[in-house]
């Protein structure tokens, strides 16, 4: 059966809300943030620091009665990997790990929604069944897949220039950058000051934030 019936009419906030992680006064902080960026919700929440990666993992775990897994354990067959567009994949912070008859595992970095699971399945006519992972773990395995769509050091998405470009005039509050919007989108080095960004301070110091992370996640560690 496909995994397209098991997703949840809660939202991710009200997930996190249900479960103390967050209050409603921080969701509506991260909506309204949500709406100027075009970001998932968990990620806006993570890098305003409300919530860890792990904290949101959890949740969709539990709420799902799913396993936690780090896709980058997993060695993946090209042919699954091209089962679905690069583009795709880093949009939703998913990714592809096996095909078992008619059915597609993927694992993803965030909240699965119907609409997504039914853009695979039509796009694969495949079934689709997934697990939960986080959005770092998902991209540090599209990056080295996809490169030029996922910076292997940042592990932020390459955006189009000109789509970088329309992005940040449509933010009011946006400090435009376009040396930075043009170098990003060609694939350059990133100036030595801006090695350290935001994303991966947080990579650096999820174990540090999160007491529980190696203990909630041992057991995929082992496989």
């Amino acid at each position: 059966m496909s995994d397209v019936n098991r997703i949840t009419r809660k939202r991710l906030g009200e997930l996190l809300v249900g479960q103390g992680l967050v209050t409603q006064a921080q969701v509506e902080e991260a909506l309204a943030q949500q709406q100027r960026t075009g970001r998932p919700l968990g990620e806006v929440l993570v890098r305003l620091g409300y919530v860890t990666e792990a904290d949101v993992a959890q949740c969709l775990c539990a709420q799902f009665g799913k396993p936690y897994i780090k896709p980058s354990l997993y060695d993946i067959p090209k042919e699954v990997l091209s089962l679905l567009p690069p583009l795709l994949m880093v949009e939703h912070d998913l990714v592809p790990l096996d095909r078992f008859g008619d059915t597609l595992t993927i694992a993803i970095g965030g909240m699965p929604t119907s609409e997504v699971l039914q853009k695979i399945e039509t796009q694969t006519s495949l079934r689709v069944a997934f697990f939960i992972s986080t959005a770092t773990e998902v991209r540090k395995l599209l990056a080295q897949h996809f490169p030029d769509h996922i910076d292997p050091v940042t592990l932020e998405p390459r955006l189009d220039a000109t789509a970088a470009i329309t992005q940040a005039f449509e933010d009011e509050e946006a400090d435009i950058d376009f040396e930075a919007i043009v170098d990003s989108a060609l694939g350059l080095e990133p100036d030595a000051e801006d090695d350290m960004n935001e994303v991966t301070r947080e990579i650096a110091t999820l174990g540090e934030e999160d007491d529980n992370w190696e203990a909630l996640f041992e057991e995929a560690e082992k496989n």
